[in-house]
């Protein structure tokens, strides 16, 4: 989904589309794991046909989802990581 760099590591998010969580992996800079984090707030509900559209971590570590629904706006969730 999307990948930033925060010093000597990078973050990439990405969703396991089955269960709509989603997982932040952290390597080094030679794309080693260092670890992974799931978010543990389901993230939509594919029985409300929501779909994640975007997600993105920004330079301060915020790491936004933007989920849309057939019946509804858009709406964006916000976290904070600390790495």
């Amino acid at each position: 989904m999307n990948i930033i760099k925060n010093g000597d590591q990078l973050a990439v998010s990405f969703l396991n589309p089955e269960s709509n969580i989603f997982y932040i992996d952290n390597y080094d800079l030679d794309l080693n794991l260092i670890s992974r984090f799931k978010i543990l707030d389901r993230v939509g509900d594919i029985r409300k046909k929501e779909n994640v559209i975007q997600a993105i971590i920004d330079d301060d570590n915020n790491f936004y989802i933007v989920i849309f629904s057939e019946g509804d706006y858009p709406k964006v969730l916000k976290y904070k990581f600390l790495f």
